[in-house]
């Protein structure tokens, strides 16, 4: 499990460095109701990861807050999210089976925030 997540876990902190590389207008700017924001894709990522893992909540955080405070984070703050989801599943033992369905889900997410930054040109 560990090889898969390391995997995943390194290719979402590429996405995220070209993430840094946007405008904060540009991370916000709402593609319509089928595609949002690339931030909300990247939140969408996150959420699910942390309501799945609701049993390490205090080494991820306060779920509710994080939904409460979605529209307020800066990349920043979505990469240190991100972060302390990865310590909560490098840190426990959690099952294959557990995790596997965010992984898909962290991927599907992913191809649409890569379309979406073909708009911006932040991908090479």
């Amino acid at each position: 499990m560990n090889n898969l997540y390391d995997e995943v876990r390194n290719s979402r902190n590429e996405l995220l460095e070209q993430a840094k590389q946007l405008s904060t207008s540009e991370l916000n700017y709402n593609f319509g109701s089928k595609f949002k924001s690339i931030k909300y894709n990247l939140l969408q990522i996150a959420y699910a990861y942390h309501e799945g893992l609701d049993q390490y909540k205090d080494q991820i955080g306060d779920y509710d807050l994080f939904k409460e405070n979605g529209p307020k984070l800066n990349i920043i703050d979505i990469e240190n999210y991100f972060d302390n989801i990865d310590y909560a599943i490098e840190q426990n033992p959690v099952p294959p089976e557990t995790v596997m369905p965010y992984i898909f889900n962290d991927y599907e997410y992913r191809g649409k925030i890569k379309f979406l930054m073909t708009f911006f040109e932040v991908l090479k």
